[in-house]
């Protein structure tokens, strides 16, 4: 038996260069990749289910001697550089890996995990979890429960290192040794063998056969003693960033696993399991706000769990909470617990935050099948049914958002910020003692009553929540322009209805004048800004703010927005906050003139059977 490394010939075939796609697709996020696809395929191999699966992530400097075969993988990197000479990106690359290679000591990243099957079949040449990971391209037997289904994967560790290296060493369920190292480099041409072109990649083995070595294999201090697998990563390219990078990659990526006690992880001393998640959740908050909230979501009492058999394909389970500041968003996870994405544009009005898991096999099959190589999207066109899986998509999705707005409704929270506002407006209540507010509005007739008594016709599934404000209203608003129709007719703009929506157009069809031009019309940017539903029961609005310019004959103009994508809303009734009717038309409400730094409020209605964030314009004509 002769081991080493063995590249084989490419037999006058196809050459391969430094852009391999499956270490593409991970470059841009390595680390984070690399912690996704190791506790993926770990838990997928997973023994005993009354234990978690074990994974660690521990980097070592390893003596440049120590390593199996360093001298003859030196020596093909080398010939990599000599053969791409003139490709300065192959070039940049190889300079670096020689020097790496050459160093006195190497950084090798060593990943291990237990309570798992180990990689079966390293005896045999026909596929099988050993080959599926070590020789294989594009090529998983996994079924369709398991994560993987794309074979591409495995790529992620070689995009973390700088020899694009990897040597494989397991002790599997029926008692199999073996090891081997794998080495995805670019095609070179040997100066013996007759100058034959390799085909880029290389083997570390038995080189007759390139099969693997039939024992196991200690690369530093470690020593595997009982079953599962080892991959160690020689030349990881690590920086001061790393090991925060993987330890937030796997709480977003498998959070529900470690509460679950399923999964527990190691990480160069920092043990992640589910007695120490709520310590790290706090301190790494600030910088993975969303997987904060799936945990609160997950772990508190306020948590509204739903149990469905969905359309015949087994159990899901959709846990909401409603809560202040929650960022509307619905973490879509695996059986195993492995999120897949982020499910959005559910409601704009609602602060909530939901953790939707497949839990059958059945379900999370079918689904598992629209997915992406990455796993991170659904993608119905993947699907062997495209026309049903598109079907299948959007009824999950409705079936989320019904639940989400039922969950809402029933919820009573306190009045809350209007969404992306309250960061930077001041609360409107705020207002300093003294400072007038300002009341109004056009209208030839005022009318006192109670404010907008209920309209039982009228129906809306904003469910008490606050509205959401854009502080970008489409034009800089920091400069006053002149629109396309500011020396045009304004046919919906008045003065002179009897408070019921009925506009009519001034006499002679035309706004005053002002110095003998016509008005400029101008958009008003809020200086401060408030929007919330004041009374849930009668589905009543209140909006109050302060704007930046004086104007006359203004108006505000609401928008649905999100999902609706800007949709003019209808206004049902308006009045002042003191009950006075206020004219309004379709989604426009008049307020007449206005001056810059004093406060305005209105209540109003809106006729919509959709919950959806609001957007809020002002509009006014220059003084």
């Amino acid at each position: 038996m002769n081991i080493g490394w063995n590249f084989p010939g490419n037999n006058n075939c196809d050459i391969v260069g430094i852009g391999e796609a499956g270490i593409e697709t991970f470059k841009g996020s390595l680390f984070s990749s690399l912690a996704r696809e190791i506790c993926q395929n770990s838990l997928d191999a997973r023994v005993d289910f009354n234990k978690p699966v074990k994974v660690e992530f521990i980097l070592n400097e390893v003596k440049r001697k120590q390593i199996p075969g360093i001298d003859e993988l030196t020596n093909a990197i080398k010939l990599c550089k000599e053969f791409w000479k003139d490709n300065k990106k192959t070039v940049d690359f190889f300079e670096k890996a020689y020097n790496v290679s050459t160093s006195k000591y190497i950084d090798v990243l060593r990943i291990s995990d237990y309570n798992t099957t180990g990689l079966t079949g390293s005896d045999k040449k026909k596929l099988s979890p050993w080959q599926d990971l070590v020789k294989s391209s594009g090529v998983s037997n996994k079924n369709g429960e398991s994560g993987g289904s794309f074979g591409i994967g495995k790529s992620a560790p070689y995009a973390c290192s700088d020899l694009r290296t990897i040597f494989y060493n397991t002790l599997d369920i029926n008692g199999l040794k073996a090891y081997q190292g794998v080495a995805r480099l670019v095609s070179f041409q040997y100066p013996y063998k007759k100058g034959e072109i390799t085909q880029g990649k290389g083997y570390y083995g038995e080189t007759a056969d390139n099969s693997a070595v039939n024992s196991l294999i200690s690369i530093g201090e470690y020593e595997r003693k009982e079953v599962g697998t080892d991959l160690y990563v020689l030349g990881f390219i690590k920086d001061n960033s790393w090991k925060d990078e993987v330890i937030k990659a796997v709480i977003e990526g498998y959070l529900i696993s470690i509460i679950q006690k399923d999964l527990e992880i190691e990480i160069d001393g920092v043990l992640i399991n589910d007695s120490t998640i709520n310590n790290l959740i706090e301190k790494y908050k600030d910088e993975i706000p969303l997987t904060y909230n799936y945990y609160q979501v997950l772990t508190s009492e306020q948590t509204v769990c739903i149990h469905e058999n969905f359309e015949g394909l087994g159990i899901l389970e959709l846990k909401i909470m409603i809560q202040k500041d929650f960022r509307r968003k619905v973490l879509i996870a695996r059986n195993n617990g492995m999120k897949i994405f982020d499910k959005q544009n559910i409601s704009g009005t609602i602060p909530f935050a939901g953790v939707c898991i497949l839990k059958d096999k059945k379900i999370n099959a079918y689904f598992r099948e629209m997915e992406n190589p990455q796993h991170n999207s659904w993608e119905p066109d993947r699907h062997s049914n495209i026309k049903e899986a598109k079907k299948m998509k959007q009824k999950l999705f409705s079936f989320i958002k019904e639940k989400v707005l039922e969950v809402g409704k029933s919820t009573v929270l306190d009045e809350m910020d209007a969404v992306g506002a309250g960061d930077f407006i001041p609360d409107i209540e705020s207002l300093q003692d003294g400072e007038k507010v300002n009341s109004e509005y056009i209208g030839s007739e005022v009318k006192n009553y109670s404010p907008l008594e209920k309209n039982n016709n009228i129906k809306t599934d904003i469910d008490g929540q606050e509205l959401e404000y854009s502080d970008i209203i489409g034009e800089d608003t920091d400069s006053i322009e002149e629109d396309e129709d500011s020396n045009k007719r304004l046919k919906n703009l008045y003065v002179g209805g009897k408070g019921r929506g009925d506009i009519k157009e001034p006499k002679g069809g035309r706004l005053p004048k002002n110095k003998g031009t016509e008005l400029m019309k101008i958009c008003i940017k809020p200086l401060k800004l408030r929007l919330f539903m004041k009374d849930s029961t009668n589905e009543i609005y209140k909006l109050s703010f302060v704007p930046e310019h004086s104007a006359q004959n203004s108006y505000i103009e609401i928008f649905a927005a999100g999902e609706q994508g800007n949709t003019n809303l209808e206004i049902s009734k308006a009045t002042s906050e003191n009950g006075d009717f206020l004219v309004f038309n379709k989604n426009r409400i008049f307020i007449g003139n206005i001056k810059k730094g004093e406060k305005y409020s209105c209540l109003y209605k809106i006729k919509y059977n959709e919950a959806c964030s609001m957007e809020v314009v002002v509009y006014g004509y220059k003084i």
